[in-house]
């Protein structure tokens, strides 16, 4: 494993385990590597406020729910392990933009990485974008993935700035700091 990280800065890879949500988990490693920044990974339940009072075949349900993101979330710590990486895992349940906002917030988080399913019109309006609110909300900058991008190359170099540009759909997007409304 490599040197301590410094413990109060961290990433924080939002995964709903989608297409998008599993193309970050390579980027999140690579720029954990180059900056010397832990990981910790987060997964969102999706449930409505009032879900504790739910009957008990609806908590069964949601048991089976948090069952299933624990198991592929214990996969992605031991796969950030492997690769000489300091993580560890969030499971949250409630709604997912709201949950990632707060976890950013409470935690000494560097940045944000997420997957977005590119979504436009109606669609994004029908449905939301918890990758678009979060970047709107974020105490922090937000770096995107498109589900249209290929998976991360597999390679030794170090990221160079020209791949980090929108034209193979990355964004690097900022905002929600002080210093990024100047």
């Amino acid at each position: 494993m490599r040197s301590a990280a410094h413990p109060k800065r961290t990433i924080l890879v939002a995964t709903d385990f989608s297409k998008p949500g599993k193309l970050v988990v390579p980027y999140a490693f690579k720029l954990a590597l180059a900056l010397n920044l832990r990981l910790t990974i987060l997964h969102v339940v999706k449930a409505p406020p009032e879900f504790e009072q739910w009957s008990p075949a609806a908590h069964r349900s949601l048991h089976s729910l948090k069952t299933k993101a624990l198991l592929e979330l214990g996969r992605l710590i031991r796969l950030a392990n492997e690769n000489g990486l300091m993580a560890d895992q969030k499971l949250l349940v409630g709604i997912p933009g709201d949950s990632i906002l707060k976890v950013a917030h409470r935690s000494h988080i560097a940045f944000i990485v997420m997957g977005t399913h590119g979504k436009t019109g109606w669609d994004r309006l029908r449905l939301g974008s918890v990758a678009e609110s979060t970047l709107r909300q974020a105490p922090c900058p937000v770096l995107t993935v498109r589900a249209s991008v290929p998976p991360y190359p597999r390679q030794s170099a170090p990221v160079e700035r020209s791949s980090l540009s929108g034209s193979n759909g990355l964004f690097c997007l900022f905002d929600g700091s002080a210093s990024d409304r100047r």
